[in-house]
């Protein structure tokens, strides 16, 4: 069973990937429209924990933030209005 179907919530992240086939865990981001704005929110963390195992023995580890953020926003910049970055980083 995967992370998102056992959760009510819904989890995004740019740079969160399966380590077996390298494909994200989570969608990049989200995109909502209010009031006519298209607003798209994309997540990112820090690589702590690099690497966990889930039940089933699953691997997810955490790509490099900031290029991930990068290849995310190459592709997000032209399909919004506004773009929020929910980011888990140190300062």
């Amino acid at each position: 069973m995967s992370v998102r179907a056992e959760s009510k919530l819904r989890f995004i992240s740019s740079n969160k990937i399966d380590l077996t086939t390298k494909e994200p865990v989570f969608e990049p981001s989200i995109q909502l429209e209010i009031d006519g704005q298209r607003i798209e929110i994309m997540g990112i963390t820090d690589q702590v924990p690099k690497e966990w195992e889930l039940r089933g023995g699953r691997r997810i580890g955490t790509a490099e933030p900031i290029q991930s953020a990068k290849a995310s926003l190459a592709k997000l910049r032209h399909s919004c209005d506004l773009l929020i970055v929910l980011a888990h980083m140190p300062l």
